[in-house]
């Protein structure tokens, strides 16, 4: 157990900023950090339900949520019910407090963030493929690096749902997998996203202390 403390005290400090920052920088996306933390809780514990309602929590940053909710549609599908069910809730809720324009404001917001013209955005300053590309390859045009991200990540989207459908038992090596694409192939994702990785270093912790023990 004093060497499981010491991973954990070792790992610690690693995703601090992008933590502090998450909610600082995007207080909109208030739930995307309890929504992780439910989805990793309810993942390891075996409870489908919870995995999924944190999978709908995670749903203001949708194209981090598709990525990690659509393969559970062949494998474990109780959990891509869970999140259909959850995120029902939570849309009809947001509808009913911000109404029909309110809704189409944000669909709108997604749309101009998706396709990388807001003022602002610095794609360059990304941690992700489209990031990479506009520092190593900027020749490349906004066009056809925005092509690129979207066709890597539809592919990655694509691998994931084969892998769940010819995997018998979804472990945490799926999990870290699925996240650690995520980071790279996700389009818009900047550096405060990087609390997705908080669900990878507590991964790494609870496969230490199963083998441990």
């Amino acid at each position: 157990m004093a060497a499981s403390g010491n991973l954990a005290d070792g790992g610690r400090h690693d995703h601090v900023l992008p933590a502090v920052c998450q909610p600082v920088e995007r207080t909109g996306h208030g739930f995307y950090i309890p929504g992780l933390c439910l989805y990793l809780a309810g993942f390891l514990t075996g409870r489908d339900w919870l995995a999924g309602v944190g999978l709908a929590l995670t749903s203001i940053r949708p194209q981090v949520t598709v990525l990690l909710a659509v393969p559970f549609l062949f494998r474990r599908q109780k959990v891509f019910g869970w999140f259909c069910l959850a995120g029902g809730v939570l849309g009809g809720i947001s509808l009913a407090a911000v109404g029909e324009e309110g809704l189409r404001g944000f669909l709108n917001l997604l749309l101009v963030s998706a396709s990388g013209e807001w003022y602002g955005l610095k794609e360059p300053l990304m941690v992700n493929l489209v990031g990479l590309l506009w520092r190593i390859a900027p020749g490349l045009g906004a066009n056809l690096i925005h092509w690129t991200g979207w066709v890597v990540y539809g592919i990655t989207l694509i691998g994931l749902c084969i892998l769940w459908r010819r995997t018998r038992l979804i472990t945490e090596t799926q999990i870290g997998l699925a996240i650690v694409l995520a980071v790279f192939t996700v389009p818009h994702l900047h550096y405060h996203d990087l609390t997705l990785l908080l669900v990878l270093w507590r991964l790494r912790c609870w496969c230490w202390y199963e083998v441990s023990s």
